[in-house]
Formats: C-alpha cells, sequence, structure tokens
C-alpha cells in the first residue's frame, strides 16, 4: 500500500501478458515490449551511451514489428509513469497518462525520435517521427501519486485486446 512499483513489477507483468497469449492464441493482439529501463540510458557522448541505448531495442527487428500489431513503451517523466502505444497497423501514436498533464507529454517527441534512431529505420513503415499523435481522454485515471505503474499495466493489458476498447466501461477500476 501506498508503495510504488518498480521495473521489474512491470517486466514481470509485459511477461504474463506474453505468457498468457502463447498459451492461448488469440486472446491478445501480438505485440512488441520495450522495458522503461530504455528511457533511462546515460546521455549521448557518454561512454555508456551506445550499449545501454541499443540493448533495450535489441529484441525489435523487421519480422518482429511486421508479426506485431502494437508497440508498448514506457515513459518516465521524472517520477510520472505512462505508456506510449505505437499502433503499427495503423500508423499512429496513441498516448495514456493516468495524470493527465502536458508536461508528462513533453517528452514524446525525444521518445519517438530515440526509438527511431536506436533501430533500424526500415524495420518500420514510413518515418515514425511523422505518425500522427492522439492523447487519449476519458480514461481511468489515478486518485493519489503513485498508481501509475498499475494504470500503465492495465492500459497494456486492454489495449492489446482483441476487441475493441470500450473506455467508458473501463472507467472505474
Amino acid at each position: 500500500m501506498d508503495q510504488y512499483l518498480d521495473n521489474n513489477h512491470i517486466e514481470a507483468f509485459d511477461i504474463l501478458l506474453a505468457e498468457k497469449n502463447t498459451l492461448r492464441p488469440g486472446n491478445y493482439h501480438p505485440f512488441i515490449f520495450v522495458s522503461s529501463l530504455h528511457w533511462h540510458v546515460p546521455q549521448q557522448g557518454s561512454a555508456l551511451y551506445k550499449y545501454e541505448s541499443k540493448r533495450y531495442v535489441s529484441h525489435i527487428s523487421k519480422e518482429s514489428v511486421r508479426a506485431s500489431n502494437f508497440m508498448l513503451l514506457l515513459v518516465a517523466n521524472k517520477s510520472h509513469w505512462t505508456l506510449l502505444v505505437e499502433d503499427l497497423k495503423s500508423k499512429a501514436w496513441i498516448f495514456f497518462d493516468s495524470l493527465p498533464n502536458p508536461i508528462h507529454r513533453a517528452v514524446l517527441p525525444n521518445v519517438i525520435n530515440h526509438l527511431y534512431t536506436e533501430t533500424y529505420v526500415n524495420y518500420f513503415e514510413g518515418d515514425i517521427r511523422n505518425w500522427p499523435l492522439s492523447i487519449t481522454t476519458k480514461i481511468p485515471t489515478q486518485t493519489n501519486g503513485f498508481d501509475c505503474w498499475m494504470f500503465v499495466c492495465k492500459y497494456m493489458e486492454v489495449i492489446i485486446l482483441p476487441r475493441a476498447v470500450n473506455w467508458k466501461e473501463q472507467l472505474h477500476w
């Protein structure tokens, strides 16, 4: 209670979603998960930059992108976590924030540009930096200062469901 979840929890949740999809194919859309650690890389120019940055996108390939419907990217802005979804079929970005604030989305162009430069350009159809970005509204939001990880997990799970999402039904988590 009143405690933050950490990267290990969200990584475990991703593994659980992937395992559930393996055990029961068709329960979820195929997806690629990009670890939140990817966005905690050292500044460009430091000795660790290339290693740390490439390490968290090494599982992304042209084949994995073509086989997936979504890429789920965890984004941290200071201590608040949000979810940036790359809809690979619609060629669009969708942003989910459990504490809606323009400051939280201010880092998104940098995140998208970083993903673009750290993966091979031909993995994606077109320039992902130019894909439209929508900010999702009328979604469940947190009422405290520590549940953002739980909301990110629930957003991930609901987004990859094979049926259309009716967020109105999801408003009271």
